[in-house]
């Protein structure tokens, strides 16, 4: 079996800013990995180049076994499909209901597109699933509801249902508790990475938090200016190796005319 993850020597650039410096990450089926690493260090441009929504400058990217940069149309859907996303915003849709934002997972394997992912033409087996998540996630009472009816823990619990009704093989969390209070935010990584688990999906997560990166991860890498400086077994890595990715770390301004993203000087 493949890799989930498999990165070479991987490098991207904004302009005259060198981003990623040359990242080599190999990622197993079903592992559990927490990526550190301070503000700036080039994190979140990873996890966007995982699935090309930014394009890589030079080395590969495979998921699955399949290698993405050449890919056309239907075969970078199709590993996209695979790839789950959870973000620290948690991107719901606020006019619709929590059961509708669920739906809306589907979208990426749905053939007949975005109308039969609404609810009044969804069939039976997708809205059965859509609740199915909403009871994984300990919501179902809350399927009328909309978005800003709920608490943002229970938010970002919405948001993990969706990417349940997804079916993917990998999920991408993207600092998921950063806009929760630590008891909200605790009780959302339990959930997600209690799910995971369960389902024998492979899991990439971004936190800043420490104890809890040791706690739930299986495997801590973290990353500074660009570069992978840490990866172990999360108990056996020194506590002073892992303050260290936020001692000296150093973020640029965005260089003029670039797409957001996680800076570090060339």
């Amino acid at each position: 079996m493949p890799p989930a993850i498999e990165i070479h020597d991987l490098h991207k650039r904004y302009g005259d800013v060198h981003v990623l410096r040359g990242i080599n990450l190999s990622v197993a089926p079903g592992e559990g990995v927490v990526l550190l690493g301070a503000n700036g260090c080039g994190k979140s441009t990873l996890l966007r180049c995982l699935n090309r929504l930014t394009p890589h400058d030079g080395g590969t990217i495979a998921i699955l076994g399949t290698e993405i940069s050449t890919l056309k149309r239907a075969g970078l859907r199709a590993v996209r499909h695979q790839v789950g996303y959870v973000f620290q915003h948690f991107n719901l849709v606020p006019n619709v209901s929590v059961f509708q934002n669920v739906l809306f997972g589907a979208l990426g394997r749905n053939r007949h597109g975005l109308l039969r992912t609404w609810s009044a033409f969804a069939s039976a087996e997708d809205r059965d699933r859509a609740m199915t998540c909403l009871e994984r996630v300990g919501l179902a009472e809350k399927a009328a509801a909309r978005p800003s009816e709920i608490s943002g823990g229970q938010q970002q619990r919405v948001a993990i249902a969706r990417m349940l009704m997804q079916a993917p093989s990998i999920v991408v969390a993207d600092e998921p508790i950063a806009s929760l209070d630590p008891k909200a935010g605790r009780e959302v990584l339990e959930l997600l990475f209690r799910i995971v688990s369960e389902e024998g999906l492979t899991v990439l997560c971004t936190l800043h938090q420490l104890d809890l990166a040791a706690e739930f991860g299986q495997r801590i890498i973290g990353m500074k200016a660009g570069r992978i400086v840490v990866d172990g077994a999360a108990g056996d890595l020194p506590r002073a190796d892992l303050d260290d990715l936020y001692h000296g770390a150093v973020r640029v301004d965005q260089p003029a005319g670039t797409v957001t993203a996680d800076l570090v000087p060339a």
